[in-house]
């Protein structure tokens, strides 16, 4: 069985976490090899073994969902930069209300999502996003300042020129979420393995023009063929990349995030959607324990583990640091 870790953001001691047969033994070969246990790599999974394809192997280096799954804020906004991040977000809002109604406990909760504008020029580019956003049927509205103060009374009026309101936006618990994908994966055939890492990936040269052909993989419970590999290892990808020959450079850089979680708060209303502020880039997210959780990035991002994330970086988080999360310019 799977040893439960509670996120350190989301309260989820009411999504109880799927029961895994996971796999001891590393089989000698395999079709497709995928390196990383968290929600990607299990998405992955579940989605290669829905298309039919036949034995896939999974392993990750400590536990599953262990590393940024387990710290993530399990918030999901319909509102994007792109219109291919549109499709995935409206296709994974569907495909996660699907799962919840299949009966998955996996935290799916539809709260929306405000986005509020603190100037005129923020305001027309939610105007832009609107626009797009409701050409490809997702439902949002441009709000009034008046209109935002209805929708969550702990918003300033004079402090806001309008928002962007997308009533079908969400929260689910990441890591129930990503089991359940290793759950549905493991019953099509796939096979996963955990506390199991890459020491190298093993390749071929091929014809004049060709890259070479990854062959397979030497891990720390032996070695194993396949024909593909995929590095779904998040932070740790861009070092797992230098473990082959020739070496793959995957631009990739881990940076800091910041949050903070209160206390719950007595008659804190948990109606009240995730308020997400671009301007100063950070959100507000009420939980179901009338806790509050506060987050965002800096807005010059923070390199951290430039030498490499340590190995060990799992269900951790980066010591306390105030004076950054000072510099949100949370009002």
């Amino acid at each position: 069985s799977y040893d439960q870790h509670e996120s350190p953001t989301v309260p989820h001691h009411t999504h109880p976490t799927p029961v895994l047969k996971l796999t001891d033994k590393l089989p000698s070969s395999c079709n497709i090899l995928i390196a990383g246990g968290g929600i990607i790599g299990q998405s992955v999974a579940y989605h290669l073994s829905e298309l039919n394809v036949q034995n896939i192997v999974l392993i990750e280096k400590a536990k599953l969902a262990s590393g940024s799954t387990w710290q993530g804020s399990g918030q999901v906004t319909q509102l994007q930069k792109t219109l291919v991040e549109t499709h995935f977000t409206k296709y994974s809002r569907e495909l996660y209300e699907r799962l919840h109604k299949e009966g998955h406990d996996i935290g799916f909760i539809e709260k929306g999502s405000l986005w509020v504008a603190q100037t005129s020029d923020r305001l027309h580019t939610l105007k832009r996003q609107y626009s797009t956003t409701k050409a490809l049927g997702i439902d949002c509205e441009i709000l009034t300042h008046e209109q935002l103060r209805k929708k969550v009374p702990i918003i300033d009026p004079h402090e806001v020129w309008g928002g962007l309101w997308l009533p079908n936006d969400f929260m689910v618990d990441p890591v129930p979420l990503a089991l359940t994908f290793a759950q549905l994966a493991i019953a099509k055939g796939v096979e996963i393995i955990e506390d199991c890492y890459v020491e190298e990936i093993l390749t071929e040269k091929q014809r004049t023009g060709q890259s070479d052909r990854v062959t397979g993989a030497v891990t720390s419970k032996g070695h194993i063929k396949c024909d593909v590999f995929i590095n779904c290892t998040g932070m740790w990808a861009r070092e797992l990349g230098f473990q082959t020959s020739p070496s793959v450079r995957i631009p990739t850089q881990a940076c800091e995030y910041i949050c903070l979680k209160t206390k719950p708060i007595a008659n804190f209303p948990t109606t009240i959607p995730t308020v997400h502020n671009p301007e100063e880039r950070f959100y507000i997210q009420p939980l179901a324990d009338h806790s509050v959780l506060i987050g965002g990035f800096l807005r010059q991002s923070k390199p951290i583990f430039s030498n490499g994330v340590p190995d060990t970086f799992h269900f951790s988080l980066l010591p306390d640091n105030w004076d950054d999360f000072r510099r949100l310019d949370i009002k």
